[in-house]
């Protein structure tokens, strides 16, 4: 489908009545109790969720979103008493999301701040018990990043000279120093991840029309997440126990591992009529060679769980494919240089090279510029020090891409282009940001079924069920209402397999 007939499509075509009451507002006190609704061939049938071993074929790869929730959700108050929330959404600076979270004194996020008007220049402080001490967390405005406000965080970093009000001062060798006694050592320990962990609130999605309770800590993230940076869950995953995984296992169905940072658009309604006057939101991706490498090689159907995986692989193929035009161009500056390390223009040698999420950069000016129109990165400006570093770089998936005419390619050519990329970089891994909209008409390149829940109507999320099994989505939300399912992120779950084309 063109890129004009999607930006045409209605989104009042994917609406359905959904009650409060079918939302479910906790979860089942089994993960895997849950139901299951199976849809293959027009065909719906329902089962319970611990019953997937049985449905799925040996041989099949099953792909999930090893993501992890972050308490994302900071409570400052004002001396006047006034209460500020601000809600960590992406790293700042520095941009990269692990180097961010392991920082011990400061960093900067994109937020959202409620009572943003009562917030002005002064510095907010929030008292952090961590252990046996308490850190005090500072927070700054620091400007605004389209919508978003950048918020400069800083907390003691344990660098006490012992002579402050209420200090215990160190020991004739200063190897216990100040701030009531703790070790230096034990301060330059707190990173940025403890103290959120420790002072920030979950943040559970708002259709649940509740506060988050200490037992979301567990429920609301999936038994295999690894990697922090979500502000949501992948919800399709919450299904999942480490039973459930060695039943699969034990079947031969293998499992490989993606990661998408859920961002706060995942819960942001489409309010234009037509989708082309939606801006889809943004999100990171990460997927490891290992992972390419078993989608590369698989001999059975991949399951994509959640369509934060089924969006991520889907935007490896939008990312080999311009990897593989890369290669076979034959303009000056572009491809890569002699001996295949480094790409043209990528400043290597010209002190204008850094990294972000294991991509080689291009430098700043005219040479990003023309990095991103002709291959669609992404480019992250940084400060350390005081000082600008040159414009970095991942690898963009835009909102529109699929829908404008270009030549495809097989996808396995384009797993090989990526592979072929990390080889070159000495990589482990591909980074990319990704804005992929996935709507009725859009061509799937891998996931043959898809494991989900269900969503709300005129989503986005919508949308993606809709293009993967096309029309067959009515019967599907129809049978779940008809049949007591229950709907959202702690409700139940889905198999769907994709329409034959």
């Amino acid at each position: 489908m063109k890129k004009a007939d999607i930006q045409r499509l209605s989104i009042d075509r994917y609406d359905y009545p959904l009650p409060d009451e079918r939302i479910a507002k906790y979860p089942l006190p089994d993960r895997d109790g849950s139901k299951l609704l199976v849809y293959d061939a027009g065909l719906v049938t329902s089962t319970l969720f611990r019953s997937l071993p049985e449905q799925l074929p040996p041989g099949s790869l099953l792909l999930f979103n090893d993501t992890r929730v972050i308490h994302a959700r900071l409570l400052f108050h004002k001396v006047t008493g006034a209460r500020v929330e601000v809600f960590c959404l992406s790293p700042y600076e520095p941009a990269d999301y692990a180097v961010s979270f392991q920082q011990r004194s400061c960093c900067s996020w994109r937020c959202m701040v409620g009572n943003a008007r009562r917030w002005k220049d002064e510095v907010l402080t929030l008292q952090v018990p961590i252990g046996e001490r308490v850190v005090e967390l500072c927070a700054e405005r620091a400007g605004m990043d389209g919508s978003d406000a950048i918020v400069s965080f800083s907390w003691d970093n344990g660098e006490c000279a012992g002579d402050h009000p209420g200090c215990d001062a160190g020991d004739d060798n200063g190897a216990n120093k100040g701030c009531g006694g703790y070790h230096v050592a034990e301060n330059l320990g707190i990173t940025f991840s403890e103290l959120l962990e420790a002072a920030g609130k979950l943040p559970i999605p708002p259709y649940l029309n509740r506060a988050a309770e200490s037992s979301d800590d567990v429920t609301y993230q999936t038994v295999y997440a690894r990697v922090e940076g979500s502000v949501a869950a992948p919800t399709a995953g919450l299904h999942f126990t480490p039973e459930l995984m060695n039943r699969l296992h034990e079947r031969g169905i293998r499992t490989a591992e993606v990661t998408l940072h859920v961002g706060a658009g995942t819960f942001k309604p489409v309010k234009s009529p037509l989708m082309g006057e939606h801006d889809m939101h943004t999100e990171f991706i990460s997927v490891s060679r290992e992972t390419i490498e078993r989608l590369l090689h698989r001999t059975g159907p991949l399951i994509a769980v959640g369509t934060t995986s089924a969006r991520t692989v889907e935007s490896l193929y939008y990312i080999g494919k311009k990897l593989h035009e890369r290669e076979n161009a034959h303009e000056v500056g572009i491809g890569y240089g002699a001996g295949g390390k480094h790409p043209v223009g990528s400043g290597q040698g010209t002190g204008r090279e850094c990294e972000i999420g294991g991509e080689r950069t291009v430098g700043s000016g005219q040479e990003a510029k023309d990095a991103h129109e002709m291959w669609g990165v992404y480019t992250v400006e940084g400060k350390s020090g005081g000082k600008s570093e040159p414009g970095s770089f991942l690898f963009k998936v835009g909102q529109w891409e699929p829908y404008e005419e270009s030549d495809p390619i097989d996808p396995n050519e384009a797993l090989e282009a990526i592979l072929r990329h990390l080889d070159r970089t000495s990589k482990g891994s591909i980074t990319a940001v990704t804005q992929l909209m996935i709507a009725p008409g859009y061509p799937f390149h891998y996931p043959d079924g898809l494991i989900t829940n269900f969503h709300q109507p005129r989503s986005t999320l919508l949308l993606l069920v809709a293009a993967f099994i096309g029309e067959g989505w009515r019967e599907v939300y129809r049978f779940a209402l008809e049949n007591n399912y229950r709907f959202l992120s702690y409700g139940d779950g889905s198999l769907l397999w994709k329409n034959p084309k």
